[in-house]
């Protein structure tokens, strides 16, 4: 009985140093510039993309644009944000969103 003590003891003390095996970080945010065209994505549950400071940040389920929630849904999200000359689209999951507080972008002198 004190062998099998024992022998229990040793595999929790060896099995507390394993490390745990956490998910994989599915989160990923990106600003990518293709001629005169930005598109900042976000894909995942979480995530900040700052383009030509407009700043598009997801978090606990909401989508919002420049401090203003523009889109509710819990769960992992698609997001794009295109910028082109002086117009935006925003999408999420492949659907548009309508966009409240955009900022153009300065004017490079």
């Amino acid at each position: 009985m004190k062998s099998t003590f024992v022998l229990l003891s040793m595999l929790a003390a060896l099995s507390a140093n394993i490390p745990a095996f956490a998910a994989p970080d599915t989160n990923s945010s990106s600003v990518k510039i293709d001629g005169d065209t930005k598109v900042s994505t976000i894909d995942g549950v979480a995530g900040i993309a700052n383009e030509s400071g407009n700043i598009l940040e997801l978090k606990d389920g909401e989508l919002s644009l420049n401090g203003t929630v523009v889109y509710k849904k819990k769960g992992m999200l698609k997001v794009r944000l295109v910028h082109k000359d002086a117009t935006f689209s925003l999408t999420v999951d492949g659907k548009n969103v309508p966009l409240p507080n955009i900022k153009p972008a300065p004017a490079l002198t």
